[in-house]
This record gives structure tokens, C-alpha cells and sequence, in this order.
């Protein structure tokens, strides 16, 4: 099966699933929940791009055999750290769509180890590459 013969269908039940009104960027989400294609290309940039950038850096790890990737560090953060990281990211993530800058966030002498790492990368990211 081609993939333009689901897009109808999808088109159609993301309609139906939201009161026959649904907007072009809903609709091309849905469609794209069912484009393997875009799946693929997103895992290649994962592993090739991203995930490279992060494993040498030292903040990820990936098993090859069940490509599966870890957040070196992780199990010694504290749910209060893990928060305040999605937090930090989050904000940067908006940001950049907004404005495509960064958030200038200073770091506290305090922050130690892997807390410190990731948070100075997060403030980095748009920058790495």
C-alpha cells in the first residue's frame, strides 16, 4: 500500500474524532503517525545526528543490538533535578520556536556532576552540532 492511500482515511477519522473540524497541522500529525518513511528518517537522525552529538559529549549511551539509548547519570538524579531538566529543556524548545535563540539561564556554582553537565547543555543546544 502507498502511502497517499492512508492519507484519505486518516484525513477523514481525524475529522470524524474531532467534531468534523480539525486543523492542517492536527491532521498532518495524524497522517504522519502512519508514514514509516518519516519514522526511518527520524530514527536515522536519532542515531546519526543527535544521538552522535550527545554520545560524544558523554550525556548518552546506545546499545547496538537493541538500539535502545540511555541518559548517562540518570539514576543518580533526583526527581526535583529531573523536573527542573525537562523544565530547562522545555523552555529552550519553546524558545527556539518562538525566536529561534537561546535562553540565556546562568548556572548556579552549586549545580554538581551530571546535573551541571546536562544543564550547560541544555543552554548549549542550538549551539552543538
Amino acid at each position: 500500500m502507498r502511502m497517499a492511500q492512508i492519507y484519505q482515511p486518516v484525513m477523514l477519522r481525524t475529522l470524524l474524532r474531532n467534531q468534523g473540524r480539525a486543523s492542517e497541522r492536527s491532521i498532518a500529525k495524524e497522517i504522519l503517525q502512519h508514514d514509516e518513511s518519516q519514522i526511518e528518517y527520524y530514527e536515522n537522525t536519532v542515531r546519526d545526528m543527535v544521538g552522535r552529538v550527545l554520545r560524544n559529549h558523554g550525556l548518552v549511551e546506545r546499545d547496538r543490538k537493541t538500539k535502545q539509548w540511555t541518559l548517562n547519570g540518570f539514576d543518580d538524579l533526583s526527581p526535583t533535578e529531573v523536573q527542573e531538566l525537562e523544565d530547562l529543556l522545555d523552555e529552550n524548545t519553546h524558545a527556539l520556536h518562538r525566536t529561534r535563540a537561546v535562553i540565556d539561564r546562568p548556572l548556579t556554582p552549586a549545580r554538581s556532576g551530571t546535573l551541571l553537565l546536562l544543564l550547560w547543555l541544555a543552554s548549549q543546544l542550538p549551539q552543538m552540532g
